[in-house]
């Protein structure tokens, strides 16, 4: 009996966004011609690809545009031609995805997925630690946003999405490349590349070693990073049907990061207030030392069972000195005329400098087990994945002190740059030691009823246990919760060049805040999706989707709290829908297009801290669109050039309250920056590249406020700056 296998998209490898995912995935080829009906054994199928399972739509052998979800992709060419510093910044050119906050010099990425906090992903392994400064953009490969609930495949994670950053590894060419990268605000970066396809002279085993050295500057002459990044990986085929990857990370940074200001009581901006007069000083360091190390076991046996097991473990070591950011307690329109700070009256134009320093450990284990078949059925190509998981978190020796210092004159700029500070944590700090343990199984199936639909369903039961050290609310807490959720849907080949999909997932999520009895219940969540990909015969990608996600029992204030008590309860509801399209690839053979627009409307449909309605911080839409220019022969050839904008919509800094609907919820402007790239490859082993970003030099937030409020915790994004990058490649 024969079978049918997954069909291919016939995409050109030059499509920006989904040619890599369909490439990783890996499409289908038999030793025999196909008979007659198009279908092909079962048995002469072979992945031609990927050997492991770092990308989302690798675990199994399932085409991208087969899925029945929506997976955006930024591709090596894409990121390359982006050339961000930070990779958070090419993130948000992806539709539904912005940030509640960042800084330059490391501080962590806070991003958003369809209205939701999103969870971190490395080469698909849950790595909480990972946002932002955790990864250098030299060992990035490729990024992926898996959206909607996926808790099926990676546990309790958003149900909004995830973002999955695959990592480099070795190739089948060898090859030496050399970036040298600097920028007008005098950052100097280079990057060393190199890989070989049989080491010490064995086919059998390969390696691949990057090192990056970064001395980064950004607008203000005292904000910037120093970081050091190594990323050995090697692989070995032990035998016909046993294949090992390892890979060790490591990457040490220190930085001077700009400090945060507060806004009027009105939630307005002061005039003051801006990138070239608010700048930081040394006193904010901050130093972090982060060790990761993977492996991954693929063994293929009985002609049609593939069983991987993957490992890893993080350490990092964080400490950060915080001496030169200035709030007001005139938060959220009130403040106390009466009250004065060493000795002068605070007002609506003062403010406070404010110091602390932190020191923090984290270690996690993880491992996954993994078998995949697949078997005939309905005369068609069906596949099957049984897992089970085991990851371990434990964060400890954590501890901060923090002291207000001097007062701040919002009218006198002189005041916002201020001396050293010096704040020493005590040798008998009590740290809290906290773990969080995930024991999972799974088991998800692709089922092809007809060679023109596929039915996906999967079954997850998670355990997680977490432990939390003493509080000033409760005493030292165990607590372990567990469910079963659920994923299905269908999607249908409509013809050669359309699908259609639907998905519908649950979400799992434990909680952290206390209850009077212990934490709280996890939160629940079901997401809905319709969707559509088209891929044109040219390479042009065409993906639209409209969705509707829903959190329930999330944290609200306990309404029997007493005066300075701060219990919890799991009453919350938190709703997000909308819609988004993306239109990337090919048109001509020279012109290629990458837009992406999202819209979300989330809002709290059910009390969480008093607040319901528009969800503050969140966009109501964001995107980007870029066109790039590279002819493939005549006199140009070598040249490529590109021209784009990022946009938001406006964001709330708070949402209305069942007490106060008419709340003045203080909207931050949304923004348009444009980019610029040229490029030109002198010849095959010299290759130039400008970029300039921000070109009409856009004044916008990046960080948006510590508790949504006016006191404190807002950032500038980064001004209108060039960056050139010379690549040696040998």
């Amino acid at each position: 009996m024969t079978i049918r296998p997954p069909q291919s998209s016939g995409l050109r490898p030059k499509t920006l966004s989904v040619a890599i995912s369909l490439a990783m995935a890996g499409g289908f080829s038999g030793a025999s011609a196909q008979a007659q009906d198009g279908r092909q054994p079962i048995e002469e199928i072979t992945v031609t690809a990927s050997r492991f399972q770092n990308s989302l739509v690798t675990r199994l052998a399932i085409p991208e545009n087969e899925l029945a979800a929506t997976l955006d992709t930024l591709d090596t060419t894409t990121l390359e031609n982006l050339n961000f510093l930070a990779l958070e910044e090419a993130f948000l050119t992806l539709p539904n995805i912005s940030t509640t906050g960042g800084n330059f010099a490391g501080g962590n990425f806070f991003l958003n997925v369809r209205g939701f906090f999103a969870d971190y992903l490395i080469n698909n392994r849950p790595v909480a630690q990972f946002r932002g400064s955790g990864l250098d953009r030299s060992v990035v490969e490729t990024v992926e946003v898996l959206k909607g609930p996926t808790s099926i495949v990676f546990g309790p994670v958003s149900p909004g999405g995830i973002v999955n950053q695959v990592l480099k590894t070795p190739k089948a060419d060898d090859f030496l490349h050399f970036d040298l990268l600097g920028n007008t605000f005098g950052t100097a970066r280079a990057d060393i590349d190199v890989n070989r396809s049989n080491l010490f002279g064995q086919d059998w085993l390969r390696g691949r070693l990057t090192v990056a050295f970064e001395d980064g500057k950004a607008a203000a002459d005292e904000v910037g990073r120093e970081a050091l990044t190594l990323r050995p990986v090697i692989e070995a085929d032990l035998g016909e049907s046993t294949r090992v990857q390892a890979a060790l990370y490591y990457r040490d940074l220190e930085g001077s990061f700009q400090p945060f200001f507060p806004l009027n009581t009105d939630l307005s901006i002061p005039d003051e207030i801006d990138p070239d007069t608010f700048i930081g000083s040394q006193s904010n360091r901050l130093e972090n030392d982060y060790l990761f190390v993977e492996a991954q076991v693929v063994h293929e046996f009985l002609e049609n069972l593939t069983l991987t097991v993957r490992g890893s473990y993080l350490d990092t070591d964080g400490d950060q000195t915080y001496g030169n950011g200035f709030y007001r307690y005139s938060y959220y329109d009130s403040y106390d005329p009466a009250y004065a700070l060493n000795g002068i009256p605070l007002n609506d134009r003062t403010g406070y400098r404010y110091g602390f320093v932190r020191a923090n450990e984290e270690e996690q284990e993880y491992l996954d087990v993994q078998l995949a078949t697949a078997f005939d059925a309905f005369g068609q190509r069906n596949d099957l994945l049984f897992g089970a998981t085991y990851s371990d978190r434990k964060t400890f020796n954590t501890a901060f002190l923090s002291e207000t210092l001097a007062p701040v004159d919002l009218t006198d700029p002189s005041t916002f740059i201020t001396g050293p500070v010096t704040i020493t944590l005590p040798n008998d700090v009590d740290g809290n030691n906290n773990e969080d343990r995930l024991l999972s199984a799974y088991a998800e199936v692709y089922l092809r009823p007809t060679p023109w639909l596929t039915i996906p369903f999967g079954v997850r039961y998670d355990e997680v246990r977490e432990s939390r050290a003493a509080s000033r609310l409760a005493d030292p807490d165990v607590r372990t919760e567990d469910d079963v959720t659920v994923k299905t849907g269908f999607n249908i080949e409509v013809n050669d060049r359309l699908r259609v999909f639907y998905s519908f997932a649950e979400s799992f999520i434990p909680q952290n805040n206390l209850s009077r009895t212990g934490f709280l219940d996890p939160e629940q969540g079901v997401g809905h999706e319709l969707g559509l990909k088209y891929r044109s015969e040219s390479g042009l990608a065409i993906d639209a989707a409209v969705f509707r996600i829903t959190r329930q029992d999330l944290a609200e204030f306990d309404p029997n709290n007493a005066p300075g008590e701060g219990f919890f309860v799991a009453e919350g509801e938190q709703e997000s829908e909308g819609f988004e399209v993306s239109v990337r690839g090919n048109v001509t053979d020279a012109l290629s297009l990458n837009i992406n627009y999202g819209y979300a409307n989330a809002k709290i449909t059910e009390p969480i801290f008093g607040e319901i309605g528009r969800r503050a911080l969140v966009p109501r839409f964001n995107g980007s669109a870029y066109v790039t220019y590279e002819p493939v022969e005549g006199a140009l050839q070598g040249l490529r050039a590109s021209f784009g904008v990022r946009f938001a919509d406006e964001v709330s800094l708070r949402s209305p309250t069942v007490d106060d609907p008419d709340r003045n919820l203080g909207f931050v402007d949304g923004y348009e920056a444009f980019d610029l790239m040229v490029g030109y490859a002198v010849n095959d082993q010299i290759d130039l590249q400008l970029n300039v970003f921000n070109v009409f030099d856009k004044a916008y937030l990046e960080s948006f406020g510590f508790g949504f409020g006016a006191g404190g915790g807002f950032t500038y994004g980064r001004a209108l700056n060039a960056q050139l990058r010379v690549r040696l490649r040998f």
